[in-house]
């Protein structure tokens, strides 16, 4: 009876609650040193070149619905010593009182919408309300302050490409060191993991420079707040962490087999 019980006990997995990966120091540094250091340093050095590359793509593509003669691809300081940012001057698009009211008619109803019924309370929800919380503010500005707006298309479009610099550094600093720490062997499933989301950041945030400037040139300037502070930095930040929660799943779920029982300290 007495060996049954140690059987049994033997085989019983302990908590996962105070459990970790095993550091593995050499393969880290490696990964560290000599694949994240180098690339951030050769994207610092290049960020000049790729802003102006973006730059001309979207001046290009924007010139289907905007003269081209009213776009100048301009550049101004960002990081001492590693160059310039190219955005693109261009015009802004006139104050529209219309469509002001019909956009803060709209925002009032859609905001008494998603605090009603199921609705209330789920997390897309309340990311819906910030915007339009932000929309509300901004239509309430502009309808009694329209001409002491301080902003133009041609300076959120600068601040957009800093912002944009700004963000792939940090999520490529970021990422990497996390990689680094929870890759435990599975450095190359990293790598893909880092160059897709680096990726997909890269062609998001084009994009979004060209719709951006598409709205605030030819539309109105009245969604400039809600397009910054709903649909940019803290939008990007959900973006990062839904790719790394699947991640972190992924790298979980590769550690749970009974064959990587070894990987872990307790």
């Amino acid at each position: 009876m007495n060996t049954v019980k140690e059987t049994t006990k033997s085989r019983i997995r302990l908590s996962h609650t105070y459990r970790h990966l095993k550091v593995e120091h050499l393969r880290q540094n490696l990964y560290l040193w000599l694949l994240i250091l180098p690339v951030l340093i050769l994207f610092m050095f290049n960020y000049s070149s790729l802003t102006y590359m973006i730059s001309n793509l979207v001046k290009s593509t924007l010139s289907l619905v905007i003269p081209s003669s009213n776009m100048i691809i301009r550049s101004s300081q960002f990081l001492p010593y590693f160059g310039n940012v190219s955005f693109i001057d261009l015009p802004t698009a006139p104050y529209n009182n219309q469509l002001n009211y019909i956009t803060l008619f709209i925002s009032i109803i859609m905001l008494a919408f998603v605090f009603t019924g199921r609705r209330k309370g789920h997390p897309v929800s309340i990311f819906v309300s910030i915007g339009l919380f932000v929309q509300i503010i901004s239509s309430l500005f502009f309808l009694f302050a329209s001409n002491d707006f301080p902003y133009t298309a041609t300076i959120y479009s600068e601040l957009y490409i800093k912002q944009q610099v700004s963000l792939w550094l940090f999520f490529f600093i970021i990422l990497g060191v996390l990689t680094a720490l929870l890759g435990n062997g599975y450095f190359l499933y990293n790598i893909f993991f880092l160059t897709g989301i680096m990726i997909y950041s890269l062609v998001y945030g084009v994009l979004r420079y060209l719709t951006y400037l598409y709205i605030l040139s030819e539309v109105s300037t009245i969604y400039m707040a809600a397009l910054f502070f709903t649909f940019g930095p803290l939008f990007d930040f959900l973006y990062v962490t839904f790719f790394y929660g699947r991640y972190v799943s992924r790298i979980i779920s590769v550690n749970e087999t009974k064959e990587s029982e070894d990987i872990w300290e307790w």
